[in-house]
């Protein structure tokens, strides 16, 4: 689920402190990231890329993974079967893997992979790290 700041302003990491846009834009070629956000999604989804939560639904004290509560996935069988070509879903930490994998049956053929969370919570991993596992997102592109 989206932090409390992401939800606040209706965007997907929108807290400053994550490095999501950093590394998706480092990944994709993309340089630096706009700061307009309508032009990071157009970005996206000119590189054949979507972003959408896990979860439809759940309870959650503060912007922390580990306090989700009550889950109720996203329609992701509607969403394979109107984008039949989604071969690869790479999840943002390992978390939403985790539920996905407990909550939803996926048909074959979707190769599902955890990266290393963009969160500045995940201060263990560095920075080089993360852009060398995320780098499997473009890996995933240039096979399609």
């Amino acid at each position: 689920m989206p932090s409390d700041i992401s939800i606040e302003k209706k965007q997907y990491y929108a807290n400053p402190q994550n490095h999501f846009w950093t590394l998706i834009y480092s990944v994709l070629g993309g340089g630096i990231p706009p700061s307009a956000y309508e032009g990071r999604i157009a970005f996206l989804l000119s590189k054949g890329v979507a972003l959408w939560d896990v979860l439809e639904y759940c309870e959650r004290k503060g912007s922390s993974d580990a306090s989700i509560t009550k889950v109720r996935p996203n329609d992701f069988s509607s969403l394979l079967a109107s984008y039949p070509s989604i071969r690869f879903a790479f999840f943002n930490g390992k978390k939403a893997q985790e539920i996905l994998s407990m909550k939803v049956a996926l048909p074959e053929g979707i190769e599902l992979r955890s990266l290393p969370s963009s969160s500045a919570a995940n201060a263990g991993t560095p920075m080089r790290e993360k852009l060398e596992k995320w780098m499997a997102i473009r890996a995933a592109l240039d096979t399609k």
